[in-house]
């Protein structure tokens, strides 16, 4: 087969977080058709131990460890070189060296890029022969702009500058490029609006393995209460850590002055401290790291998504909505959805009197089977391998 370099910013195995679920499942599809070397970073020690994961998926693996303080401190170079942060967050000389050796070695002609930070290898003109596609997935500058209206200086300051000169380098990457694909249609128009309606820029939906988050009688239940709230995510990112908080604070006491033995799971790797203390909390359980997310999601009463900070498609969404799980979302949660019909049982609420409101009623008519349209949704709307289709028709 054809060889074609692929670069992806975290190890796109286990799939069990939003980016790496839609890094993985692109890099099923692309090794079906290609040789694929791949570079990629591990930011989290527990990941080490699925390197060799990938070696089904690839010809050859490269990986190097990112050690998050050093390369904090190596993002800061990007106030004196005038880059954006979180691309000096990124740079490797020996990842560098790597791509160089292998495109060369290889005779590689094509590559896809998952994420802005990864087109710093392969964006110099003298890659300008190759066919160069990057998967952008969100406009990642505009989560900087959010980011920046929510804190208080210094910090905002710090965010504008981030958001504008990343957005920069996003525009110049995808002048450069081929092709660029987003999440979602809506990010897709934003992107095209702040870069010159630049005719380039596509996008793909994510998809969900539907076979797999399905309801299966084999799965255990994991609660020893019936009225259950469960969140899903990973509890080190900021925009879920701040969704957390305003749910277990504004919107959890509420449930609970009506349905006395409401209990909220908060499920995801890496909870920080904020977190870790709300367990402490009557009615709120923090687990950690889970080995299979499902059983949380296929047993809850309903699944809750209180975003406030977002952008593209949020998989934990697209993943109960795969088990006929109800759900009750913001706004932002729900904004790069493909069109609902308006039969699904997902109820969108913005402020913390409709939030908790939404959330009372589905409990008290918990395990109704309404759900069911949620799961034939997904069916209609999210299939990976009908979605992913558009990357080998622009790379060819």
């Amino acid at each position: 087969m054809e060889p074609l370099i692929l670069l992806v910013h975290r190890l796109p195995y286990p799939p069990n977080k939003g980016d790496k679920i839609r890094s993985f499942n692109l890099l099923k599809y692309l090794s079906k058709y290609y040789s694929v070397y791949l570079g990629t970073f591990i930011d989290d020690p527990y990941d080490w131990k699925y390197v060799n994961e990938l070696d089904k998926y690839c010809k050859h693996v490269y990986v190097r460890p990112l050690n998050k303080k050093r390369s904090t401190v190596k993002s800061l170079k990007g106030f004196i070189s005038g880059e954006a942060l979180s691309i000096c967050y990124y740079k490797d000389s020996k990842m560098l060296s790597w791509c160089h050796n292998i495109i060369e070695k290889e005779k590689i002609r094509k590559a896809i890029v998952f994420s802005s930070s990864m087109a710093q290898y392969i964006d110099s003109s003298k890659y300008s022969y190759m066919k160069r596609i990057i998967d952008f997935v969100d406009i990642d500058s505009d989560k900087w702009s959010q980011y920046e209206k929510s804190k208080s200086w210094p910090l905002n300051i710090l965010y504008r500058r981030e958001a504008r000169k990343l957005l920069q380098k996003e525009c110049e990457i995808a002048h450069k490029f081929n092709q660029s694909f987003f999440v979602s249609e809506a990010e897709r128009d934003m992107f095209k609006q702040l870069c010159n309606n630049l005719n380039t820029i596509s996008h793909y939906d994510n998809g969900v393995d539907y076979e797999y988050f399905s309801c299966q009688g084999s799965l255990e239940n994991p609660y020893a209460q019936s009225q259950t709230i469960v969140f899903t995510g990973a509890m080190d990112y900021w925009a879920n850590i701040n969704a957390v908080l305003w749910f277990t604070n504004n919107i959890f006491p509420r449930i609970k002055k009506h349905i006395t033995n409401v209990v909220f799971y908060i499920v995801g790797s890496n909870p920080v401290e904020s977190i870790k203390d709300l367990g402490k909390m009557d009615g709120v359980v923090v687990t950690g790291r889970v080995d299979d997310v499902r059983p949380y999601i296929q047993y809850a009463c309903l699944s809750v998504a209180p975003l406030r900070i977002a952008r593209g498609v949020q998989n934990k969404v697209l993943e109960a909505m795969s088990m006929g799980v109800c759900i009750v979302a913001t706004s932002f949660a729900i904004k790069g959805l493909k069109k609902l019909s308006g039969d699904e049982a997902l109820f969108v609420e913005d402020d913390e009197t409709g939030f908790s409101k939404s959330c009372i009623k589905l409990l008290k008519t918990c395990n109704t089977g309404f759900a069911e349209s949620n799961r034939q949704y997904i069916l209609k709307n999210y299939n990976w391998k009908k979605n992913l289709e558009l990357i080998t028709e622009c790379i060819e």
